[in-house]
């Protein structure tokens, strides 16, 4: 399969896990330069890390230099369920991982974060045995 660049409603239902909290002031955060980073509610800057990261990784594999697109955060047409945003991040990830250092970027840490905030909001994932004896 080839790499591509992700579309502008792709990157919006990635970042609906960010904007989705079950728990009041325990908003999306992640590691990154070994610093802890908060979202904030800027999914403009955000959503722009991530764009530019899947521009540069499909620049490196293609030996291109195309300029990332501006991203637009959108209102959505549905709530994407906790599933179809993990399966959002999957694609991003294998869009955006062609670059030698791609595990050390910010749109990687990001990324992350937004899957395993997906994770959390899977139906009984709260219900479930923290610790398994």
């Amino acid at each position: 399969m080839s790499a591509f660049i992700v579309g502008n409603k792709h990157i919006n239902v990635m970042l609906q896990a960010a904007t989705r909290n079950r728990y009041p002031g325990h908003g999306l955060s992640y590691y990154w330069n070994r610093e802890p980073h908060y979202f904030n509610g800027n999914t403009q800057d955000i959503g722009q890390k991530l764009v530019d990261e899947n521009y540069r990784s499909v620049n490196h594999r293609y030996g291109e230099q195309e300029t990332p697109d501006q991203f637009k955060t959108m209102v959505l047409d549905k709530c994407y369920t906790p599933v179809e945003i993990i399966k959002a991040c999957d694609c991003y990830r294998y869009q955006s991982c062609e670059t030698p250092d791609w595990q050390d970027t910010e749109a990687h840490a990001i990324m992350v974060a937004l899957r395993e905030r997906a994770i959390r909001l899977l139906p009984g994932y709260d219900d479930a045995d923290w610790g398994i004896a």
